[in-house]
């Protein structure tokens, strides 16, 4: 896909051979968790609850990414799970956290559930608030 021209104006240095961090904590609630699929590309969960970073298999204060493939696609399935978007280049993505988005993303709130009689809740919204 073609970058639109005023991107050419933008100075930001993105490389996309260099993953970015894998669980990062910001100011605001949850986290964001990034993984990087065979297929390429990378997958973002943003304001990851503390709870989807357990089921991911996180501990909260490790963030060293996994260096079996078998295990970065497991990964990657279950932030599938829970709305994880796909960016096909990091230049994409940062460029859509400043507002640039191509294409546009529908911002999905995706809560899920698993009780314990078994089964699972999925609760997807298009905002937080359930409209």
């Amino acid at each position: 896909m073609a970058r639109p021209k005023w991107s050419e104006d933008i100075d930001i240095v993105c490389h996309d051979e260099e993953r970015l961090e894998r669980l990062a904590y910001g100011s605001g609630p949850g986290a964001v968790v990034r993984g990087y699929p065979a297929k390429g590309g990378l997958y973002v969960l943003q304001k990851a609850s503390s709870v989807e970073v357990e089921f991911l298999g996180f501990d909260r204060f490790d963030t060293e990414a996994s260096s079996d493939a078998d295990t970065e696609e497991a990964l990657c399935d279950n932030m599938r799970r829970l709305g994880a978007v796909w960016w096909k280049t990091q230049y994409d993505y940062v460029m859509s956290r400043i507002g640039a988005r191509w294409p546009k993303v529908p911002q999905l709130y995706i809560l899920v559930g698993w009780p314990a009689g078994g089964g699972i809740w999925v609760f997807n919204a298009t905002e937080p608030n359930g409209d």
